[in-house]
């Protein structure tokens, strides 16, 4: 029979013994691939929570490629460690996709009510992506039928990672709008709306975006047919500042499992003599193969003697 002293043969196994690779340190973090492509590394960089001198954390990483390749930009996003000079670099390569960066879009409506009759509408809207290496977007729209109208919209980040912005928004819109009484309709109008907003912005990270600027928009009505009820009343105008506050961390876009969103906006009148606040939130919490939700708001103008709020709860599975 032969054998061997318990430490000879606790050594031998400890070699025989696979051993597993420790996680590594990341010393540094590149973005390659990006040298002839349209988006600028600075917006992938901003994704990446990876410490610096830190071991690599690969939940944190997927849930930061997964937010990257939800901008829509890439037609995928991968990722390496090399060793470089006896340091360990995690290299994110992204792949752009071969088409855009501008977007065509067309829309057809077509509507029928017993009260107004039927209307259609035509829709084209133009999206042009990476006006410049900050990211800057430009969306013309068009509109023709029974309601007509243009808008312009452009969003001009002011540094590379997108954490200050800029953007204004002009807009034209003719339709028609009637107004009843008992079911009866007195009036048809022809109203045109014509506005314009100028706006700074910051992105709280991941978390949110809140903005302050200036709205200007300008009401005329022409009577088409019934009786003139804006006979006496002037075209309306209005001017004032705006505040807009928006955090969304829910996990899905239409019907979150869990997470929480809130909306403010706030807008006073340049000539004080009206101010508006609105308020909502929204929550939903997974509890197996349930979902549960909720969702307040509030709506305060100046001019009202008492605020009006809303609230609802539900459940699904």
């Amino acid at each position: 029979m032969l054998a061997v002293d318990a430490l000879t043969w606790g050594a031998r196994r400890e070699r025989m013994t696979p051993r597993t690779a420790g996680v590594p340190r990341i010393d540094e973090t590149e973005i390659a691939g990006t040298a002839n492509g349209r988006v600028n590394p600075a917006v992938l960089q901003r994704y990446l929570d990876q410490r610096i001198g830190q071991p690599l954390d690969t939940v944190q990483l997927n849930r930061d490629l997964l937010r990257a390749y939800g901008d829509g930009h890439y037609e995928q996003v991968d990722c390496s460690l090399i060793k470089r000079s006896g340091r360990t670099v995690l290299r994110v390569m992204p792949i752009e996709k071969p088409w855009g960066p501008d977007y065509l879009r067309l829309g057809l409506r077509l509507d029928s009510t017993l009260l107004q009759g039927s209307t259609h509408q035509l829709r084209a809207g133009y999206q042009k992506t990476w006006l410049n290496a900050l990211g800057g977007e430009v969306l013309l729209v068009g509109e023709l039928g029974s309601t007509t109208g243009v808008s312009a919209d452009l969003y001009q980040p002011l540094d590379a990672a997108q954490r200050w912005i800029v953007s204004t928004r002009v807009g034209y819109r003719r339709e028609r709008v009637d107004f009843f009484l008992n079911e009866q309709r007195l009036a048809g109008y022809r109203s045109a709306r014509s506005s314009i907003d100028v706006a700074l912005g910051l992105n709280f990270s991941l978390i949110g975006q809140a903005r302050a600027g200036w709205r200007a928009a300008r009401v005329r009505n022409d009577l088409e047919t019934g009786i003139d009820v804006f006979s006496v009343v002037p075209n309306p105008s209005t001017s004032g500042w705006q505040l807009t506050l928006d955090l969304d961390q829910n996990d899905g876009l239409y019907v979150p499992r869990r997470g929480w969103e809130v909306q403010a906006a706030y807008f006073g009148s340049s000539k004080g003599d009206y101010s508006r606040l609105t308020l909502e939130a929204r929550g939903a919490l997974a509890f197996g193969a349930w979902v549960l939700g909720a969702r307040a708001t509030l709506s305060a103008p100046r001019a009202a003697i008492y605020p009006s709020w809303t609230w609802r709860a539900w459940a699904a599975s």
